[in-house]
């Protein structure tokens, strides 16, 4: 035994992620419904439990249980790693427990939980809804454009080029939209250290087109063109206030929460990297210590 133990390399004390949470889980004891339990907190690694004295468990047993009243139901298999006196209720004992024979699928449906519940959604969701608006903004630039060539070239008769490098406001104009569509199609839920370097991209692609705005109105204030009293120059420059301030809040949000994204995925990288051993599971009677 003292052999087997020794080969199961030292996980990372206490570095995990772990919330507290109310939900309803089965307990199966050799394929065969045992009882029901709420679970108290769900980590990265594990859970924990209370049941009532003088019931047991196992030290190994299967756990059943849905993360979300729609989503698929999660099976896995559970190590008893302490049993420890349940806080305010003598009558009860708490079970901890680490996961074993965990599905890469359910590892990454416990990882999202997780992220959500820590908030790590919100970023990515502020820089799709400012993306999408600066896109939309592109778009409109773009046509805009388009429009007063046409008007020029056909209806005045100026001899212009579209582009030119004395003015290469459409080329501007293009990179603008397409930072605004990289930045779109990015920004997407941060599970792991992929959709992180994912995520990367978006906000800095958010950010050089929210300097492109940033300069395009300080243009506008320096023209006289926010002091005009035409009615769709008003409505433009109450867009451009929208446009900017949710772009702005998407950019300060992104940066400010940086650090936390990186050590909640740390944390994740770390359990990926020491799982539990299979060669640990192969007696019922195993202790698994603090």
């Amino acid at each position: 035994m003292e052999d087997i133990l020794a080969k199961r390399p030292a996980p990372p004390k206490r570095a995990y992620l772990r919330i507290p949470i109310n939900l309803k889980a089965r307990v199966f004891i050799e394929g065969r419904f045992n009882r029901n339990v709420y679970l108290n907190d769900l980590s990265t690694t594990g859970l924990s439990f209370n049941i009532k004295l003088p019931e047991s468990l196992p030290d190994i047993f299967e756990l059943r249980f849905q993360l979300d009243p729609l989503s698929p139901e999660i099976k896995i298999q559970v190590a008893i790693k302490n049993r420890l006196g349940a806080k305010d209720m003598l009558d009860h004992v708490r079970i901890g427990g680490i996961f074993v024979a965990l599905s890469e699928k359910n590892r990454n449906a416990i990882d999202r939980y997780l992220c959500r519940a820590v908030d790590l959604s919100a970023p990515p969701k502020l820089i799709t809804i400012a993306s999408f608006l600066c896109l939309l903004d592109a778009l409109l630039r773009i046509l805009g454009y388009s429009v007063i060539f046409q008007y020029r070239t056909v209806k005045l008769g100026e001899n212009i080029t579209i582009f030119s490098f004395q003015n290469p406001y459409l080329a501007i104009l293009v990179l603008y939209a397409g930072l605004s569509l990289t930045s779109f199609i990015f920004s997407t839920d941060i599970t792991g250290i992929k959709e992180r370097n994912r995520f990367l991209l978006a906000f800095s692609s958010l950010a050089f087109a929210f300097s492109f705005l940033v300069i395009k109105n300080i243009m506008y204030w320096n023209n006289g063109i926010w002091s005009a009293d035409i009615g769709f120059v008003k409505g433009f420059l109450l867009a451009q206030i929208l446009i900017l301030i949710c772009t702005a809040a998407a950019v300060f949000f992104s940066l400010v929460s940086l650090k936390k994204i990186n050590s909640t995925l740390a944390v994740f990288g770390l359990h990926q990297e020491h799982p539990a051993p299979k060669d640990t599971l192969n007696s019922s009677k195993l202790d698994f210590p603090e």
